[in-house]
């Protein structure tokens, strides 16, 4: 396991767990009022014949959220799994610790600074990084 002390682990365990339910909060509220919307923009078509363009809008902004939320949970399990595991803090790439900085900054970090920067680069993600 990294060199991370045992009350780190804990402390970066906790917030991700706040952060867990945070975001199974935001999950269920956008769920609700993507339905909601879908509801009243079916009976406002209904009553004025409009098109569902706005609705389709509104259902797909609203599914993005929701699927960038889902894997960030995904991402707070797998860092929970590593815990559990005793890989927690380790870098995938090279093996090394990652700093407490960095997962203080980003708990579900899988990769030390250097590790990063590198995969960044070689897939498009980093610095100059245009459309």
């Amino acid at each position: 396991m990294s060199a991370l002390t045992q009350t780190q682990i804990e402390m970066l365990k906790e917030r991700m767990l706040t952060r867990r339910g945070e975001l199974v909060t935001e999950i269920k509220d956008k769920l609700a009022e993507s339905r909601e919307h879908s509801s009243l923009t079916t009976l406002e078509q209904r009553l004025e014949g409009g098109d569902s363009a706005l609705a389709d809008l509104i259902a797909s902004t609203d599914m993005a959220m929701v699927r960038r939320d889902v894997e960030e949970m995904r991402e707070i399990d797998a860092a929970i799994g590593r815990i559990e595991s005793r890989a927690y803090g380790d870098c995938a790439e090279c093996g090394e610790p990652i700093a407490f900085a960095r997962l203080e900054a980003e708990p579900t970090a899988t990769r030390c600074v250097r590790d990063q920067e590198r995969w960044e680069r070689e897939h498009g993600k980093g610095p100059g990084h245009s459309l």
